[in-house]
Parts: structure tokens; C-alpha cells; sequence
């Protein structure tokens, strides 16, 4: 149950606030009216969907972008980013050809996940494109890598297998 409503206050109470006395409309009465339908706790996605805000300045690409992170997961989110919906396609980008081929035969479990985060059916299909301007995880940053301070190159393999291998090759070369 909720806090005790304005009027079940004590009368010292009452009377000894500076404010005037407040109207028969409480926290509880607007609870209990229409504007919120239910006092479970809801998706705010659902909220806006099933509010006039909705229309108004809240798109339903909007909502979906916000949604997608948490219908995928964090794993799916890293290598992939909500384009653009088209009438009711949502574009989705990717980051190569595996994820789109895997993400394809993924679509429909997608789209009820969606539909349950978002709080409606705002998107009937999804599209799957590879996007090179997406970041990838193991991508080059584009700076180079610090060069030892060795007189043979041999010496930059990490693997001490393969830079003895490396060296005696080099030796038959050489030779």
C-alpha cells in the first residue's frame, strides 16, 4: 500500500505547516487515476509508446536505437548500430559479412526481443548491411608500433620457436 493520503494526517501537523493546506488530490490519487494505467513498474519505452510524447517528438527509430543494446545484448551491440528505420524496416549496420549472415539467421528471435523491450511492434523487418565505417574491435590504430632497439630484426618475433627457425632460414640464405 501506498503512503496514508493528506487528510489522515495528524491535526498538529496540519496546522503547524507554513504552506497552505494541500487539496484532496495526493500522490495516491493520481496513482490511482488514468493518467498511469497500472502501478507495476513499466519500461519507460512502454510509457512513451503508449503516450501522446510519442508523436510528438520521439520517433519510433528513436526508440528503437534506444532499445537495441538491451534486446541483443552487449555482445551483438559491439558489432552492430541501428542505421535508420524505413517505413518498417529497421537498417541495421554490421561490422562484416559473418555478423550480417549470423544476425540474418537471428532476425525473427531479434524482432521479438525488440517488441518486448520497446513495448510495441515498431518494426516489422530488419536489414542487415556491412558497414566499414563501424570500428572494429582489432582494428589497427593507425599508429605505429615502437621498434626495439635491436641490431637483428629476428629478434622483433615473439615466438622463440619461430625466430630460431627464422635465423637458421636466413643462414641457408645467406650462405
Amino acid at each position: 500500500m501506498l503512503p496514508m493520503r493528506s487528510s489522515t494526517c495528524p491535526t498538529s501537523i496540519r496546522a503547524s505547516r507554513p504552506w497552505p493546506a494541500i487539496s484532496r488530490c495526493s500522490a495516491v490519487d493520481l496513482l490511482e487515476s488514468e493518467a498511469i494505467p497500472s502501478r507495476t513498474m513499466e519500461r519507460a519505452g512502454r510509457l512513451i509508446v503508449k503516450g501522446k510524447l510519442f508523436d510528438d517528438c520521439i520517433t519510433p527509430e528513436d526508440i528503437l536505437r534506444a532499445a537495441w543494446a538491451g534486446a541483443v545484448g552487449p555482445r551483438i551491440a559491439a558489432h552492430s548500430r541501428v542505421s535508420r528505420m524505413v517505413r518498417t524496416r529497421l537498417v541495421v549496420d554490421v561490422d562484416d559479412v559473418v555478423w550480417q549472415r549470423q544476425l540474418f539467421t537471428l532476425r525473427t528471435h531479434i524482432l521479438k526481443r525488440l517488441a518486448e523491450v520497446a513495448g510495441a511492434e515498431l518494426a516489422a523487418e530488419l536489414e542487415f548491411r556491412v558497414s566499414p565505417s563501424l570500428p572494429r574491435r582489432g582494428a589497427p590504430s593507425g599508429r605505429p608500433l615502437p621498434l626495439l632497439d635491436s641490431a637483428d630484426e629476428a629478434d622483433r618475433i615473439a615466438s622463440p620457436s619461430l625466430r630460431l627457425a627464422y635465423k637458421n632460414a636466413r643462414k641457408k640464405a645467406t650462405a
